[in-house]
């Protein structure tokens, strides 16, 4: 299904978050034209950025954030890292400055409503609803941080073997977090359609796995891979950073339930590249000649 028609359908389900916010008064009108995002031209000396996190002290002053914690949301991600994609420090998971992509949806649908254009009678109806998908499928697209980095080495038989060997329990680890999240799922999509993403059960369910999610990345990070294996440690790369931002996402499911409902389609769509991703690394394999048969099978 593609994104436009899943955010249209999103759209649909989140008319009664609108509905609840309109009559608790919680509206926010906030624009990201309205934050300032400093940005430096260089990274800053090590006096100036004790904890090397990309922020100098006067940026940790502004953003209110630790300058002797890299970190300080405790979510993974560097705070420097997080303000340049456009991300709060100060929140953990994947949250955007300026509010939530369902603040954004309510915003703007609010205003159509008093403007006029998403009433039904409205010549303008249609293209005010396909302008919000728009809107909202950018803010979403716009906020993926890019997949993780990693060193890299020379492309010797023997730093090969040692990559491939040192990946073996962060595969075991993730696929198996991946498949007993995935075989879990039914029951949390229960949950959430009978009691929403604020119940405990779900909050819970999604928390465990984010932290799960959270370690297999940080030791993922310590890879040293061959030059001649970035294209495919690069998928592999883009397989952990989603299964660790779609968890987060999800934990967070009651402030922001339109990103939720993304990330929960990312999270069954995944199962779609994990056969692909077998087939790069045992074609990999076989091209490069490392004598190792039968790779994912010696994954005990």
């Amino acid at each position: 299904m593609e994104l436009r028609i899943k955010l249209f359908l999103a759209f649909l389900a989140v008319i009664a978050v609108f509905a609840l916010y309109k009559t608790s008064s919680k509206f926010r009108f906030l624009s990201l034209a309205d934050v300032g995002i400093p940005v430096t031209s260089q990274l800053p000396g090590v006096n100036n950025d004790p904890d090397n996190d990309g922020l100098t002290n006067s940026e940790e002053d502004y953003w209110t954030t630790n300058p002797n914690n890299a970190d300080t949301d405790g979510d993974g991600y560097l705070d420097g890292d997080e303000v340049v994609n456009g991300y709060d420090p100060l929140i953990s998971g994947l949250t955007p400055i300026g509010g939530s992509v369902t603040d954004q949806f309510v915003n703007l649908t609010l205003s159509g409503f008093v403007e006029g254009s998403l009433k039904e009678d409205s010549p303008n109806y249609f293209q005010s609803l396909d302008d919000i998908t728009s809107s909202v499928i950018d803010r979403v697209e716009a906020g993926q941080i890019a997949s993780i980095e990693f060193p890299t080495v020379q492309s010797t038989r023997e730093n090969q073997q040692i990559y491939l060997e040192s990946l073996k329990p962060i595969f075991k680890d993730l696929l198996i977090a991946y498949y007993g999240e995935a075989y879990q799922l039914i029951d949390q999509l229960e949950n959430i359609g009978a009691k929403g993403f604020s119940n405990s059960e779900v909050i819970s369910f999604f928390s465990q796995y984010t932290n799960i999610a959270l370690n297999i990345s940080r030791s993922f990070q310590d890879v040293k891979v061959p030059e001649n294996w970035k294209k495919e440690h690069e998928i592999l790369s883009s397989f952990v950073t989603n299964f660790r931002n779609s968890n987060s996402s999800l934990q967070k499911g009651q402030v922001d339930p339109i990103n939720a409902t993304n990330s929960l389609n990312a999270l069954i769509d995944m199962a779609e590249s994990v056969p692909s991703l077998v087939e790069a690394y045992e074609q990999k394999i076989k091209k490069e000649e490392l004598g190792v048969k039968n790779y994912f099978q010696s994954i005990q």
